[in-house]
């Protein structure tokens, strides 16, 4: 590695970041893992984490203390949209980074020359820009390149037919590997790159970027153990009519003269998101319904103004109590025409689109319609609403976990959150989420990672699946070793059924051995007692291939036969301890074959 320039850069920006939220810790743990990583030889790994948890400016810090460990060219890629390109460029420029963060455009210059501190360049992940990047730089050794939303684009789409597709191979030429080059991924939805093993890479090297106290996410709004906190709407499955999104606009103005009207002084702006499908004709739809609606509110002798007041008036007084409503109702008269409708993915060029205004808001009513450009890489600040039916008969896990744009910075407002949604969607939505936080705990908790699946939710779309590493079987989890002691084992002399006697087992077992997290959440999916089985114990010795040491076969175990199936016939959840001489266990969960099964990659 080159030697530091200054060495100071990454505690200019630690010092940058505390003068404004106070705390680095997040960052800084994900940072020093990243450079341990890389000091030992890894060249390709991955940042996973939560949607808009404030990945930028971790990924600041993170090219502040690259600039200091020596690296001079440092690439930041993100999705091919001049906004967000915009985004994240403003985000690295005002940090006061040294050298100063580039764009293509610099690079293009004919005077252009690098500083002799190195280059930093954000650019978009388009063909046309890479390959001129890849021109520019290909003399370069030790390219760093950090791909934010790395599971998007970036991973071989063609890898079943022994291609590669454009973008995967561009950006692999432009790391440039043999060169020394490496590639850090960013992404809050890790599964495509690793059943894609994407650029080899190296899952012991995963870093896991916990998001800052104030982020509001997944435990929040799909929380598994609780009735979530803030407003849910649940319209019917064929929510897709003019009526409901009106009533999600009735919601958003009762909401924001609530919140701006409780102290003088306090008004902010807010924003609402309407995410109905991809399909532009119906984004022009949605658009004509919101303006139609806003127009007939701003026109006092239009008689569907005093309807549309009615009804807001009758929702503030069961929200809120009927002193609250002659002042909610003056605020939004007098302010109702200060809005701001925008559509997203419109028929407009990519480079022309521009999300900021509806994104940060500067108007108390603004509300952003749109589809794909908004399932990811979008921060909304202030985001007060979301009008969502975006369904599908399968839905993937990557694709609707970042379809959550509601995830962020939400503690002042996070109860008047509200969300319109179908039903059917809602509970899909909420699986999903319960299969990611499973496959992040197995994570979290040092084991390679399995992704949960079942005849309604995918992990990634299909074409990125590496068929022939991957394997597809029922369900099985398997937890760290233990000691097998009296009590243990005289509890599991026999199969019995029922979610108490699971409990009685759990007790026993150390709790460093059992995931706290995993085990609620498997606990969430056993809804009566006749599903879940906890069979009798077993030596391990009784298997000749088995790695008795280890307590573990490759060929798997809990094969539940026809004894077991007559037994519980109705058991879908099941559990069973096996054991070696030395007294030492481990525990075995497995879900039915036609319920959950697991997804993982390991090379054959």
């Amino acid at each position: 590695m080159n030697q530091s320039n200054s060495g100071n850069e990454y505690s200019k920006q630690l010092s940058r970041v505390i003068s404004h939220t106070g705390k680095t810790g997040c960052i800084e743990l994900v940072v020093d893992k990243v450079t341990d990583a890389l000091r030992s030889g890894t060249n390709s790994l991955v940042i996973y984490g939560e949607p808009q948890s404030g990945k930028t400016e971790m990924m600041i810090c993170l090219t502040a203390k690259l600039i200091d460990e020596g690296y001079k060219t440092i690439i930041i890629l993100v999705n091919d949209s001049i906004d967000l390109l915009k985004q994240n460029l403003d985000r690295f420029q005002s940090s006061m980074l040294n050298p100063a963060p580039k764009n293509l455009s610099d690079l293009k210059a004919e005077s252009f020359r690098p500083s002799s501190r190195g280059l930093i360049l954000i650019a978009k992940k388009n063909s046309k820009d890479l390959n001129f990047i890849i021109d520019k730089l290909s003399d370069n050794n030790k390219n760093v390149v950090i791909d934010d939303e790395a599971d998007f684009a970036t991973p071989n789409s063609k890898i079943n037919k022994g291609e590669f597709s454009k973008i995967n191979d561009l950006i692999e030429r432009l790391i440039n590997f043999d060169k020394m080059g490496i590639y850090i991924g960013v992404t809050a939805t890790p599964a495509r790159l690793d059943l894609n093993n994407t650029y080899n890479n190296d899952r012991s090297r995963w870093v896991y970027f916990k998001p800052h106290e104030n982020y509001y996410g997944q435990e929040k709004f799909f929380p598994h153990d609780s009735i979530p906190k803030y407003m849910i709407n649940q319209i019917p499955d064929d929510g897709d009519k003019p009526k409901y999104l009106v009533d999600a606009i009735y919601g958003f103005l009762v909401n924001v003269g609530f919140l701006n009207t409780r102290e003088i002084g306090k008004e902010q702006n807010y924003c609402m998101l309407v995410h109905t499908s991809g399909r532009k004709n119906e984004h022009l739809e949605d658009t004509r319904i919101v303006r139609e609606f806003f127009n007939q509110l701003d026109d006092i002798n239009n008689p569907k103004a005093q309807i549309h007041y009615d009804k807001i008036a009758s929702l503030i007084e069961k929200r809120h109590g009927y002193d609250y409503v002659n002042n909610i109702i003056d605020y939004i008269k007098e302010n109702n025409s200060r809005n701001v409708i925008k559509m997203i993915n419109s028929d407009k060029d990519k480079t022309i689109e521009n999300i900021s205004d509806s994104a940060t808001p500067k108007t108390p009513f603004t509300i952003a319609i749109g589809g794909n450009i908004v399932s990811r890489g979008v921060t909304f600040v202030n985001l007060l609403s979301m009008y969502f039916t975006r369904t599908a008969h399968t839905i993937q896990q990557d694709t609707y976990i970042q379809r959550a744009r509601m995830f962020g910075n939400r503690g002042e407002y996070f109860n008047f959150f509200e969300l319109h949604i179908p039903k059917e969607l809602f509970k899909q939505w909420n699986k999903c989420f319960l299969f990611h936080r499973m496959a992040l705990d197995l994570i979290k908790a040092g084991k390679q990672p399995v992704w949960f699946v079942d005849k309604t939710v995918n992990a990634v779309f299909h074409s990125s699946v590496d068929k022939i590493n991957v394997s597809i079987k029922a369900g099985t989890i398997y937890f760290p070793i233990f000691a097998f002691t009296d009590q243990i084992e005289n509890l599991t002399k026999s199969s019995i059924l029922g979610r108490k006697h699971l409990e009685k087992i759990l007790s026993c077992i150390q709790t460093d051995n059992i995931p706290a997290e995993l085990i609620a959440r498997i606990k969430y999916l056993i809804t009566k007692d006749e599903t879940v089985a906890f069979y009798f114990s077993t030596p391990i010795d009784n298997y000749s291939d088995a790695n008795i040491e280890e307590i573990s076969r490759k060929r798997g175990l809990i094969d539940i036969g026809k004894t077991e199936r007559n037994m519980f016939p109705y058991a879908q959840h099941h559990f069973k301890i096996f054991y070696n001489k030395n007294k030492m266990a481990r525990l075995y969960y497995r879900m039915d074959d036609d319920a959950i099964k697991e997804m993982s990659w390991r090379k054959k």
